[in-house]
């Protein structure tokens, strides 16, 4: 029911926040008198991008992170899902409306498709989310030099990519 779902929420977002990764803050989960469930949380830092910022088909929107800084984000980036994956937490949607930016650091909130001890679908889904995430973030060819330096060839291969076609 709903209240399980808070409850997973909260869970997730506390494992995630124990494991070092900058997200939202679980101020209370539960039920109220009245059986409505009620996850409360307090928000850490900023997005880190405007909220749909592909649904315009006609429109696509410059990368954001260049330069430098581009190559550093991306390294932040992967080793953030690493961290959530090796303390055993897939985030399921890990996308840009997902993204923040707190005192500095790139976080991730949002944890309601999230999962504890997730399976290795559910791995390579989230390697595959961010993967796409980061050509918007950073552009194609360093979105898969990225991927390239925090994947090894057997776990690219299984996310079913070509990346020979796509660089063409």
């Amino acid at each position: 029911g709903r209240l399980r779902q808070v409850e997973h929420e909260a869970l997730l977002t506390l494992l995630a926040a124990q494991a070092g990764v900058a997200t939202d803050s679980v101020v209370i989960a539960g039920a109220t008198h009245t059986d409505d469930a009620v996850l409360v949380l307090r928000r850490t830092g900023m997005l880190l991008v405007e909220p749909d910022r592909f649904r315009d088909p006609e429109r696509t929107p410059a990368p954001i992170f260049t330069g430098d800084e581009a190559r550093g984000r991306l390294r932040e980036l992967w080793e953030l899902l690493t961290t959530l994956h090796d303390n055993g937490i897939a985030h399921g949607k890990l996308d840009e409306d997902h993204l923040v930016l707190d005192e500095g650091r790139l976080g991730v909130i949002d944890f309601r498709g999230g999962a504890v001890a997730p399976t290795p679908p559910q791995l390579r889904s989230d390697d595959a989310q961010l993967f796409t995430t980061s050509i918007g973030l950073f552009g194609h060819d360093l979105a898969i030099e990225g991927l390239v330096e925090h994947r090894s060839p057997e776990q690219i291969e299984a996310l079913g990519l070509d990346l020979d076609e796509g660089a063409r």
